[in-house]
């Protein structure tokens, strides 16, 4: 569910990984906060969907974002994830909305 490339791998600042970059921003600007978003809109939170269906994936989700606070010194992790589009729902003949009541202009 990583960009293990992106996360550890690559070159960044002189430096292996964008992690590893945030980490030495971090250190070196104290007020900065880095908060890791996991999921996002589009094709962001498709594999997400799996992980949160599962006990055991959530479990191991779980462990592993706190190894990357704890490994990186995160200050947290967004979970932003966007659940699948669901058809609206289908409105009973009998319900009827509350009528919409303005105020009087004077």
């Amino acid at each position: 569910m990583s960009d293990e490339w992106a996360d550890s791998q690559i070159d960044v600042d002189g430096v292996k990984g964008c992690l590893r970059s945030f980490q030495n921003l971090k250190a070196k600007h104290g007020h900065l906060k880095v908060v890791l978003s996991v999921g996002g809109g589009g094709k962001g939170s498709d594999n997400f969907a799996a992980v949160a269906a599962n006990h055991a994936s959530r479990e191991r989700f779980a462990h592993t974002a706190r190894g990357l606070v704890k490994e990186y010194g995160l200050d947290g992790i967004d979970s932003n994830t966007i659940p699948p589009l669901l058809p609206p729902p289908i409105p009973h003949p009998s319900f009827a909305p509350p009528p919409l009541i303005l105020p009087r202009e004077n």
